[in-house]
């Protein structure tokens, strides 16, 4: 689908291919440890997920891998719907 009135936003786009789930989830979790250790918030971090269901399958592996980190703001971590990426 195409978003209407999309405005460009500033970040960075990483791609890599052939990896499992449990690879994505450490992946993710690590980046968004290193993003809050950088000072980042949760909104300001988007981990986007082409299909709904992708994100059902995500979601919770990813909170718990982020909970293995000890990072101030990592267990406030929420997922969302792009439309509500504004709040």
């Amino acid at each position: 689908e195409e978003a209407a009135h999309a405005q460009a936003l500033p970040g960075v786009c990483e791609t890599e291919a052939n990896l499992t789930m449990e690879q994505i989830v450490k992946r993710v979790a690590e980046r968004c440890h290193d993003l809050f250790q950088g000072g980042y918030r949760p909104k300001d971090i988007a981990i986007l997920c082409r299909k709904r269901e992708d994100r059902g399958r995500y979601e919770p592996a990813l909170l718990k891998a982020m909970e293995l980190f000890e990072t101030r703001g990592a267990t406030k971590v929420v997922f969302s719907q792009a439309s509500g990426v504004g709040g």
